[in-house]
């Protein structure tokens, strides 16, 4: 988001986070770093699946409970004041997961030679 706002398209988006996302301290981090919405579909799928309504509202009511406690330990009293200083990236900066699964698992597929070929 940093980079958004130093070229001035904060304010032509929003950007919302998807995946991943299981508890209150997900959702902080998310929301700390400029995102709008956060998207808690598998945990909501799960309570769904294993204990109806009632499973969906406990688990929402845990993950509201979590980011309330998370926010009082920053010192944050509402949303707004939530911003990158509460996360620590350094260590993120030039990093990612490579994918060697795929190398390691996955064969190249023949292609169908046609006869006119």
């Amino acid at each position: 988001m940093p980079i958004l706002k130093r070229k001035n398209l904060d304010k032509n988006f929003d950007v919302f986070v998807d995946g991943g996302v299981r508890r209150g301290t997900d959702i902080l981090k998310a929301l700390c770093l400029g995102a709008k919405g956060v998207g808690i579909g598998r945990p909501i799928l799960y309570s769904l699946s294993g204990y109806g309504e009632e499973g969906v509202r406990k688990a929402i009511h845990i993950l509201k409970d979590e980011l309330e406690l998370d926010m009082r330990l920053l010192g944050a009293k509402n949303i707004g004041e939530l911003n990158p200083n509460f996360v620590d990236t350094r260590n993120l900066i030039g990093r990612y997961a490579p994918d060697s699964l795929y190398g390691q698992v996955y064969t190249p597929l023949d292609f169908v030679k046609f006869k006119n070929e």
